[in-house]
């Protein structure tokens, strides 16, 4: 994972996963995609999730920013987990509209 990871810094682009060019594969998703972002979350930041959603041209995206003062608490990459009851609801939301 830290390989791919690193790879992904580096070149701005997916790595290849059995086989498959994720690269390549990405504009072909049709599925509808929400994508959250923690606030101050050092691992994958808001412009992060906000490449990944642009390579996502034929999805239907629904982009959703997490904050502390939803969450009640400060909240980070990991942390959001322990203050997620906000979230949940969200996503339950937004999977059964």
């Amino acid at each position: 994972m830290i390989r791919d990871w690193a790879h992904t810094a580096r070149t701005g682009r997916y790595p290849a996963l059995a086989g498959v060019d994720i690269e390549a594969a990405l504009p072909g998703v049709q599925l509808p995609v929400l994508a959250v972002d923690m606030e101050t979350d050092q691992y994958t930041p808001a412009p992060t999730v906000d490449l990944l959603t642009a390579k996502l041209s034929a999805a239907s995206v629904t982009r959703a920013h997490y904050s502390a003062a939803e969450a009640g608490s400060p909240i980070d990459h990991f942390t959001w987990a322990r203050h997620g009851t906000l979230l949940a609801t969200r996503v339950a939301g937004w999977f059964s509209p």
